[in-house]
């Protein structure tokens, strides 16, 4: 027995340890912190530290704080502190707790902050109901704070102040009915929320039950209190509930149990009022079953008496690691020979029952396995028929967008073509017109004047060559550029590939939408030269690039930005081993969180119809086959560069 005893002192000495970490946590920060509302704050987190461990450093870290925001004019740090100094005094001088509690509330409220009144109010009503006994005050204070907590959103406060409005109608033998609907409804916002307050709520449902005398259904909520609360304090106070509920049926056996569960929790909490009300419940159990033991519980019951009336001096736990060892073993044996028979008889049971639970357990586990593999079968079939699905549309949405640059580089020939056109349309006519005259002058027989005229045609026929040669070059070219790729890499001119480029990005554009406006301009290196690519690939990451570029400029135009000029520009570069291709907007930018998925299939900025989001990582794949990078420099507000660097093979 005396090393049981030893052993428990020493779980409470190491217990003491750990609840210390925060204490030293706050006061390092507390040595560190200069700012006067940090202190404050801190301050008042040591007063809470210590409010079950020292009444006297609670309440002097809680002045200090209060000191501090008087002399800062901190009106908020004196409310908390004013809140905190109450709290602490609760137990020792009820009336200046109130009064103090009603001063910080008026202070709040003059400061017109609900965040700080709702809970102010709903502390209030927890005074009232519970040590003044005035649970009319104590309703409407946690009405208004209802009221409060609904306006600000705080669900979990919310549910506190149910409970306390249900206390205090529970209390006074008020409207049991609204009690219990009160109870619901923290019930329904409590079950949203974790479940957290659960044990509180069944711990008020509990008392609604009793009062309306249906003292099985309150046996029944309190045990559910014990399964489901994650505070001491809910299971002490249903602990103590059961007891006496279990008096009442004259369960001497389950009230003892629960009293000493109870007791144990409130040790453990320094919840002294509750100590002292289990050590009278199981003395008061004893007396016609062991009158040693009855009057043992008595004199405990009369020695915590004394300390809550010292309870600044803390002398509860000594007390009880003091208990006589004698008395215990003589408990101890008295239970034993019952507990005995009890314990081999609960083994066998176990043993049986668990060898039901696993047969049990082994025959749903198989019809289980069973079940799982055919809807394991079944999602695998409709998988692969999605995959299917999904590469079809794939291939589409691609193809969709070959044909869209196809289209697009079909609207800038047919703009290019139209120049030498118009001229060869022009100066046939005037050839035409020319001959005509040359007739007149061969009949009059001025042969001067017509040879003139003869040499001004043969200039004509030399310039409708001359353009019908520029259309042929285009065509060619333009075929050449638009038909599917055979992937064979040719010798190709960068610096023309990027002006035809750019010049049919525009045209397209503007053959499309005639308001389209925007300035162009090249800045090619010389030194490029050739480089062995696949022209039609490259050609359409080109378009793709000055398309997305003219787009985000007229996007921006469109927003009515005063002084604003649209510009693209394209720029080549030949550095040590590569060639860099640059297309430069002044656009509106890439917005930072998008940057890294502008490159992901299927992904687009623009609106439904205007882009299938494969633009771009067709043209990052086609640059990566190519051995090069394609990177995105970008400023959301100010424009962005895109940047295709290719290795220079062969010199």
């Amino acid at each position: 027995m005396r090393r049981i005893m030893i052993g428990f002192i020493a779980l409470l000495f190491l217990n003491k340890g750990f609840t210390q970490s925060p204490l030293d946590s706050l006061k390092n920060l507390l040595n560190h912190t200069a700012s006067d509302s940090g202190r404050i704050t801190l301050m008042l987190g040591l007063s809470s530290e210590y409010a079950a461990l020292n009444f006297d450093s609670a309440y002097y870290y809680a002045n200090k704080a209060l000191l501090i925001s008087q002399k800062t004019g901190n009106r908020k740090g004196i409310i908390r502190s004013l809140g905190a100094i109450a709290a602490r005094i609760r137990i020792t001088n009820i009336v200046k707790s109130v009064q103090l509690e009603l001063r910080a509330l008026k202070l709040a409220e003059e400061e017109k902050d609900n965040t700080i009144i709702a809970p102010i109010k709903e502390y209030l009503s927890s005074i009232y109901r519970i040590d003044l006994a005035d649970t009319i005050t104590a309703e409407k204070f946690a009405r208004e704070a209802v009221l409060l907590f609904t306006q600000l959103k705080d669900t979990v406060s919310l549910i506190r102040s149910y409970t306390m409005v249900a206390g205090a109608l529970t209390s006074s033998f008020g409207n049991l009915d609204s009690a219990d609907f009160y109870l619901n409804k923290a019930e329904e916002f409590s079950k949203k929320n974790n479940n957290y307050f659960l044990g509180l709520i069944y711990l008020y449902k509990a008392s609604v039950s009793e009062k309306k005398q249906n003292k099985a259904k309150a046996i029944q909520q309190l045990h559910f209190v014990l399964q489901m609360s994650l505070r001491y304090t809910w299971h002490t106070a249903a602990y103590n509930r059961l007891a006496q509920l279990y008096q009442e049926k004259e369960r001497i056996d389950s009230v003892i149990y629960f009293s000493r569960q109870a007791l144990l929790l409130s040790l453990q909490s320094k919840e002294y009022k509750s100590v002292i009300r289990s050590c009278e419940t199981i003395s008061n159990s004893y007396k016609s079953l062991y009158k040693d033991s009855a009057l043992y519980y008595a004199n405990l019951a009369s020695t915590f008496k004394d300390t809550l009336a010292a309870i600044n001096q803390r002398t509860a736990f000594t007390t009880f690691l003091e208990l006589d060892e004698n008395q215990r073993n003589y408990e101890l044996s008295q239970l034993k020979a019952k507990n005995k028979e009890q314990t081999r008889l609960i083994i066998i049971g176990s043993a049986v029952l668990m060898m039901a639970i696993i047969l049990f357990f082994f025959i749903k586990n198989n019809r289980k396995h069973k079940r799982m593999n055919l809807v394991l079968q079944e999602q695998k079939l409709e998988i692969s028929n999605s995959l299917k699905i999904l590469q079809s549309t794939q291939a589409q949405l691609i193809q969709s967008e070959k044909m869209a640059s196809l289209g697009e580089l079909t609207a800038g020939i047919a703009h290019e073509i139209q120049n030498p056109l118009n001229f060869v349309i022009n100066f046939s006519e005037v050839s035409q017109e020319l001959i005509d005259e040359m007739k007149v002058e061969l009949n009059k027989g001025n042969y001067t004047d017509a040879e003139q005229i003869a040499a001004d045609v043969k200039d004509n026929l030399n310039k409708i060559h001359h353009h019908g040669k520029r259309a042929d070059a285009i065509v060619k070219g333009m075929l050449q550029h638009s038909r599917t790729s055979s992937g064979k890499k040719e010798p190709t001119d960068i610096n023309a590939l990027c002006d035809e480029y750019l010049r049919l990005a525009y045209h397209g554009l503007r053959a499309r939408d005639k308001s389209f406006n925007a300035k162009f301009e090249t800045k090619l290196d010389p030194q490029v030269g050739v480089l062995d690519i696949v022209p039609q690939d490259i050609g359409r990451v080109l378009l793709n690039l000055i398309n997305n570029a003219f787009y985000a400029t007229d996007e921006r135009k469109k927003k009515g930005e005063a002084n604003y000029e649209p510009i693209v520009t394209i720029e080549t570069k030949k550095l040590k081993d590569m060639v860099s291709i640059s297309v430069k907007d002044n656009g509106m930018g890439i917005p930072e969180v998008i940057k890294e998925k502008i490159f992901q299939p299927f992904f687009t900025t623009k609106p439904t119809g205007q882009g299938t989001g494969l633009g771009l990582s067709l043209s990052y794949d086609i640059v990566k086959v190519h051995g090069g990078e394609l990177k995105v420099e970008t400023k959301e507000g100010e424009g962005t560069k895109f940047v295709v660097s290719l290795k220079i093979v062969n010199e």
